[in-house]
């Protein structure tokens, strides 16, 4: 009978001690500095101090744009847990912004605003400095296991002007929609398109009855070749459309301000 209560006050103690413990949970409301921007102990501060090779996190988008230009992007993280992880993202010129419901801007850098799954995705838009040069984004991505994080290769942006970009009026030709690539695709695909000049823009997708199954864009852009990439996870397979709205913002005195509108086919197949 001892034997029993003794027992039974061990697993009491145990239980005790273990509900006194940290858990090893990333922040949900986020964390900024970690990465090689400004810090060289990433996650180590708070978590293993040192980045581990279970973790496996890559940062995707293109290697070269044109001042002011805009595109989207995104960090992956892989894990070991299969669990909730986060992320820190950052960038040495221009501007970053989430597209992913679970990103969040604070300062100048994008962290995860709740626990994410591991493996995770996140997508984000990035807007290139108005000077030409050279960029280098970075990110630090944490599994949930307590000691287990690491930074991803630092990516490099060329920002490098457009040649040959005139009036609208005079150019209408200049506002281009490319055939996105790869088609048909699964899951995702990159849609480019071009602007000769500042513009209002809106790039949306849509089945074949008419409803809008997506935003890609919908505000100011610069000048230039923008490519964003189409993340269709969540679509059935099929035909779909997808349609360029461009107002140019300015023209010369007299000219007609005239909107630049195309629409494209895209075949999702899984």
């Amino acid at each position: 009978m001892k034997a029993g209560r003794y027992a039974i006050y061990a697993a009491v103690a145990i239980f005790g001690a273990c509900a006194t413990m940290p858990i090893a949970f990333s922040s949900p409301g986020g964390k900024t500095g970690s990465t090689r921007l400004n810090s060289t102990k990433g996650c180590g501060g708070c978590h293993g101090s040192t980045a581990t090779t279970s973790v496996v996190v890559s940062i995707t988008g293109p290697a070269s744009m044109t001042p002011g230009q805009t595109s989207q992007f995104q960090v992956t993280v892989t894990g070991t847990s299969g669990s909730a992880g986060g992320v820190n993202i950052a960038v040495s010129a221009g501007t970053l912004a989430p597209v992913s419901t679970f990103l969040q801007k604070s300062g100048s850098e994008l962290t995860h605003n709740a626990r994410v799954a591991v493996p995770s995705t996140y997508l984000f838009n990035y807007t290139a400095p108005a000077s030409q040069g050279s960029v280098t984004m970075y990110a630090t991505g944490k599994d949930n296991a307590m000691t287990q994080w690491n930074w991803a290769p630092d990516k490099q942006i060329t920002v490098v002007p457009l040649a040959g970009i005139e009036d609208a009026a005079t150019l209408p030709g200049s506002f281009a929609l490319g055939q996105n690539y790869p088609n048909p695709f699964n899951p995702s695909t990159s849609i480019s398109y071009q602007l000769s000049t500042d513009s209002q823009v809106k790039l949306l997708v849509y089945d074949l009855l008419g409803n809008e199954v997506a935003t890609l864009a919908n505000g100011v852009q610069a000048a230039g070749t923008h490519t964003v990439r189409f993340y269709a996870t969540a679509l059935a397979s099929g035909v779909y459309l997808y349609r360029l709205e461009a107002v140019p913002m300015s023209v010369r005195p007299g000219a007609k301000t005239v909107t630049f509108i195309e629409t494209k086919k895209l075949i999702l197949l899984r």
